[in-house]
């Protein structure tokens, strides 16, 4: 389902590329494999970057510079991998579904006040990669501002997070006495 979603996405910007890391691709079958399954949706291998991680963690941090929008993956949306772009100030396209594993990249993107990187059909979240896309000059504003803006959200706020919650537990508790 996530290589059908991104090649339409690839289809419907034909001037983008994609960029895929895991420890995966350093095995050349898994490779060719990886880029027959884009072929198969008419998405040329030379649009396709597939790479093995980057070590150390700075280095690997510091690619994220040559990317423009993270493409989440479905049905199971990132977490870590989600905080990692936001950090590093690339922008992340998500589609909620109806579970947990794939309402990750939601509720981190709610968290961070970025709602408008969610999307909850197939249709949305091709319409908003082109329309993020198309506009290379929000892209790099919201890249100069949004460390400093997730540092002040709470996805950052640990502990009003840990109070608001323990004042949760505490109204649960009162409201069964």
């Amino acid at each position: 389902n996530t290589i059908k979603l991104w090649s339409k996405v690839l289809k419907a910007l034909p001037d983008s590329r994609l960029v895929l890391k895991a420890l995966a691709f350093v095995d050349e079958k898994t490779r060719h494999l990886f880029w027959h399954r884009f072929q198969q949706q008419g998405i040329d291998q030379s649009r396709i970057d597939l790479l093995p991680p980057t070590q150390p963690l700075s280095a690997f941090l510091d690619e994220y510079r040559l990317m423009d929008i993270a493409l989440d993956s479905i049905p199971y949306n990132g977490g870590t991998t989600t905080c990692d772009a936001l950090w590093m100030g690339v922008p992340v396209l998500t589609l909620s579904g109806e579970h947990f594993c794939s309402r990750m990249s939601n509720g981190i993107l709610h968290a961070a006040y970025m709602p408008e990187w969610i999307s909850y059909s197939e249709g949305q979240y091709i319409q908003k990669a082109i329309d993020f896309a198309s506009n290379p000059e929000q892209l790099q504003k919201s890249r100069e501002t949004q460390r400093q803006k997730i540092k002040q959200s709470p996805l950052c706020q640990a502990q009003q997070f840990t109070q608001q919650l323990e004042k949760t537990y505490r109204d649960m508790i009162l409201s069964k006495q």
